[in-house]
């Protein structure tokens, strides 16, 4: 399963929620983060918000967010055994359709991605080939 990460902060703790639950119930071995090479917008999510994001919660105080911070210390533990992997492209920050992606990436996803999440404005227009903003 591959999520398409849009923006940091609530968003990008949502993401996280989603991937856990997919792998701890059984639905997903492997969640692949495609995040952003580089921040366009001061909303892009790169894989250095989605590590700082990981080790905010796990580093919680457990006695005020327990909950919170076990789903840290388990998110920790799928980036350390490879459950959950990052990636980061330069297509993801570009103005081009979703079928104008590079060669490299799209082998890529049909090769290792069954079901893609995909989010965000940008994104949902590039599906759509509405990209004149």
């Amino acid at each position: 399963v591959d999520i398409i990460v849009d923006n940091p902060g609530f968003e990008l703790v949502t993401d996280l929620a989603l991937a856990d639950h997919l792998v701890a119930s059984g639905v997903a071995r492997e969640i692949r983060f495609q995040l952003k090479s580089h921040p366009t917008f001061v909303s892009d999510a790169l894989e250095k918000d989605l590590m700082e994001t990981i080790e905010t919660y796990a580093a919680l105080d457990e006695s005020t967010y327990p909950f919170a911070k076990k789903a840290g210390q388990r998110w920790k533990s799928y980036i350390d055994n490879k459950s959950w992997t990052c990636h980061e492209n330069s297509f993801w920050v570009q103005g081009a359709a979703m079928w104008e992606m590079p060669d490299k990436l799209s082998k890529d996803l049909n090769a290792n991605c069954d079901l893609a999440f995909v989010k965000g404005d940008a994104n949902y227009r590039r599906l759509l080939g509405d990209r004149y903003w």
